[in-house]
C-alpha cells in the first residue's frame, strides 16, 4: 500500500488528527474540498496532497473528516475506487452520531472500521480519543491503528452505545477551561473534591463512561457545564442526559 494514512477532509479536526499522526508516519495523503488547504498542511507536516480517489485507492488506513450530514455523498463517490481495490481499506470515522453499520452501508461493503471520537487537543498530543472497532478489525489492523494514533494522547476502547455520551464531554473545549479556573479561583471550595473528579474525566472519558452508576451531582454537573460551554451536538446532548 502507497500510503499508511489518508485522510479526507482537512478541517479542524482532521487538521488535528493530521499533526498528530505525523510525528509517526511520513507516507500520508490529504484532501480536501479546498486543494490549497490539503496543500498547505501536507506541506507542513511533510505529506502528500492529492484528490479523494487517489485516497482512497491507495491508503492502508482512511481516515473520514467530513460532517455527517456530507458523509453518503462521499462514500457513493468513492464506492468504485473502493470496490476496485485487492487490499480492502480500514475506514477510520469521525463523524458524530454515524454508527459503524451506517458507514458500511454507505460505503456499500462490510469493511473494517473503526469508529473514532477525538477532540482537538490530538494536535498537540494532549486529546481524548474515544474508538470502537467493527468486527472485521483484527487485532493486528488495531494495532496499526493504535501506533499511528500514538502521539494523539489517551485512547480508550468504548462501547459504541455509549461514543455519543463520550462526545459530549470530551469534545467540549470550554469545559476543560471552566473545570481549570474553578480550581484556581476556589481552591478551597467545598466542592473542591468534585471539581478534581471532573477535572479527571474530563481526560478520561472513558472511565466516566464506564462506571454505569456515575455520583448523581457529578452527572448533573458535567451535564450543565456541557450546555452552558456548548459541546456537543443534539445527539450527544441526548445520550449524555
Amino acid at each position: 500500500m502507497q500510503y499508511s494514512f489518508g485522510l479526507i477532509g482537512c478541517g479542524n479536526m482532521g487538521s488535528a488528527i493530521a499533526q498528530a499522526v505525523s510525528q509517526t508516519c511520513q507516507d500520508g495523503i490529504l484532501t480536501n474540498r479546498s486543494p490549497q488547504r490539503a496543500e498547505q498542511l501536507a506541506q507542513q507536516l511533510g505529506m502528500t496532497a492529492g484528490d479523494n480517489e487517489t485516497a482512497a485507492k491507495n491508503s492502508r488506513y482512511l481516515f473520514l473528516g467530513v460532517k455527517p450530514h456530507l458523509m453518503a455523498g462521499l462514500l457513493a463517490e468513492l464506492r468504485p475506487a473502493l470496490a476496485a481495490r485487492q487490499e480492502p481499506p480500514v475506514l477510520v470515522s469521525m463523524a458524530a452520531g454515524l454508527t459503524i453499520a451506517q458507514i458500511q452501508q454507505m460505503a456499500g461493503q462490510e469493511y473494517p472500521v473503526i469508529r473514532i471520537m477525538p477532540n482537538t487537543p490530538v494536535a498537540v498530543g494532549q486529546g481524548v480519543v474515544l474508538y470502537q472497532c467493527s468486527e472485521q478489525v483484527d487485532q493486528d489492523t488495531k494495532e496499526g491503528f493504535l501506533q499511528l494514533m500514538q502521539k494523539s494522547g489517551q485512547l480508550f476502547p468504548i462501547q459504541e452505545s455509549l461514543m455519543d455520551v463520550g462526545a459530549a464531554v470530551s469534545g467540549c473545549d470550554q469545559l476543560f477551561g471552566n473545570v481549570r479556573c474553578r480550581r484556581i479561583l476556589h481552591p478551597q471550595s467545598t466542592h473542591r473534591v468534585l471539581i478534581d473528579h471532573a477535572h479527571n474525566a474530563v481526560f478520561d472519558v472513558a472511565l466516566f463512561c464506564r462506571t454505569g452508576k456515575p455520583d448523581a451531582f457529578f452527572a448533573v454537573f458535567i451535564i450543565l457545564q456541557v450546555r452552558l460551554a456548548g459541546g456537543g451536538c443534539n445527539v450527544e446532548i441526548k445520550a449524555l442526559h
